[in-house]
């Protein structure tokens, strides 16, 4: 069908530019001498660049979202915002579910948590408290260190004292017992009074005081008494410790404890509040209600679907492409998509791509568009364009530049308004443009209306220059 029309583009042309000449022939006065005739022809530029090819698939068109709204929560429908025909937005309120054990739930829940909180807020002060006794035990320990390290000081220096002490009195009391001695006999012999003994009896007798009061004295400074109370002073200060130090340990196991209840006693709450918030139905998406049939005061469940909701503001073509074709998108292309019954196309955005392909070996593939003017419905039937880079990097010329003759492939550039036939290889060939190699120059002028009438070396009369 291409064929044919180009061949009857190409005769209408060469009937035309035959016109042409004719005309130009009546109307000049005839002359003596052979006028030069200008073939007249319309050119275009040669160019390099890349060869593009349009592919076409057909797909359906599917509402962007078609969901069916199901209740997370179970119980008496008490209130109910829409009707079917009504549009909602996404998050929009649609129905509410007695909340009334939800509630109570939550209220149970929060004191669980402010139980476990209390519990390590007891556990936090009970580790305070060991704390503190650990370290008042350490200070007591320290000054009951100090003090026993001091008395044993001062024991040996007081022990050094009272016994200078006792040598000196016992030499004392032996010197007073010698002299009540030498008087008693004295005395007994007559040399002296009865009140002269009496006075040696009498310094006797304090001597033998005085010495049994130092060796008491004495008796005191040896005795660890004083040494015994203070090393259990110490020991009960080392014991404290270790008590405190228990109670550390008991309390940081509470807290530890503490804390894991209060995680669980929150998620226990945040799950609770999950449940009171799902007895308020809200719309997933936004778009239009439907297959709502469900009354004020039924039941509901998520067993069976509250309602539909199904949204045209976006519409997704599905297409099955073959492997082949697959190549032509990846996730994000831009496409042009063309509905039946429209003239116009529109930009669709390639949104997925199947990982397999199907048991007819299909893959699948949706592009999105956007349906503001609500003119696309659900179940319309699109062309999806598809580029597809045919050659890169190539020298293109305008498709009816190329001219094929049994003496071979060529085109007839234009030179100082010479036609110069310049034979090529044709690379690829489309409808409208042509890849080929030859000895022709980018921006090189190339005929593409008239060829057919020349021949190489004519002159040439430009009439139109297409871009």
């Amino acid at each position: 069908m291409k064929k044919t029309k180009k061949h009857s583009q190409k005769l209408i042309w060469g009937i035309f530019f035959i016109f042409l000449l004719l005309v130009s022939g009546c109307s000049e006065p005839k002359e003596v001498t052979q006028e030069i005739k200008e073939t007249p022809v319309a050119v275009a530029r040669a160019y390099n660049g890349s060869l593009s090819g349009s592919n076409q698939i057909t797909g359906t068109a599917k509402a962007g979202a078609d969901v069916e709204v199901m209740p997370t929560a179970t119980g008496k429908l008490i209130k109910l915002e829409v009707a079917n025909g009504d549009v909602v937005e996404k998050g929009q309120v649609l129905a509410k579910i007695d909340d009334t054990q939800q509630k109570l739930a939550v209220e149970a829940e929060e004191k669980r948590v402010q139980q476990a909180e209390n519990a390590l807020s007891r556990a936090t002060n009970g580790k305070n408290q060991a704390e503190k006794n650990r370290q008042q035990s350490a200070i007591s320990l320290k000054q009951a260190e100090g003090s026993i390290a001091e008395a044993k000081e001062a024991r040996e220096s007081n022990l050094k004292n009272v016994q200078i002490e006792v040598t000196n009195v016992e030499k004392q009391y032996e010197e007073a017992v010698k002299n009540l001695d030498r008087m008693q006999t004295l005395y007994n012999e007559g040399y002296i009074s009865l009140q002269q003994l009496e006075q040696a009896e009498s310094a006797e007798r304090q001597a033998r005081l005085g010495l049994e009061q130092v060796k008491l004295k004495k008796a005191q400074v040896e005795s660890e008494l004083s040494l015994k109370n203070l090393q259990t002073t110490i020991d009960q200060a080392k014991t404290n410790i270790q008590i405190a130090e228990g109670s550390i340990k008991d309390s940081e196991i509470a807290i530890k404890d503490a804390k894991i209840s209060i995680e669980q006693a929150n998620i226990s709450l945040s799950s609770a509040k999950k449940q009171l918030e799902d007895t308020v139905i809200k719309a997933p998406v936004s778009g239009k209600i439907m297959n709502l049939t469900t009354e004020v005061g039924e039941f509901v469940s998520g067993q069976m679907p509250f309602l539909r909701i199904i949204s045209d503001d976006t519409l997704d073509v599905q297409m099955m492409v073959s492997a082949e074709q697959l190549m032509f998108f990846e996730t994000g292309d831009i496409v042009e998509v063309q509905f039946a019954g429209q003239n116009n196309r529109i930009s669709g955005t390639v949104t997925y791509i199947a990982p397999a392909a199907d048991e007819g070996r299909l893959f699948a593939v949706d592009v999105r568009v956007t349906n503001s003017d609500k003119k696309i419905k659900p179940g319309m039937v699109a062309t999806v364009f598809v580029e597809e880079v045919l050659v890169e990097d190539s020298l293109i010329v305008p498709s009816a530049a190329v001219i094929e003759r049994q003496d071979g492939t060529y085109v007839y550039v234009i030179e100082n308004n010479v036609a110069v036939r310049k034979d090529i290889e044709v690379i690829r060939f489309d409808t409208d443009f042509t890849a080929i190699r030859g000895d022709i120059k980018e921006e090189v002028q190339v005929v593409i209306k008239g060829q057919n009438l020349l021949a190489d070396g004519d002159l040439v009369r430009i009439v139109k220059e297409e871009k």
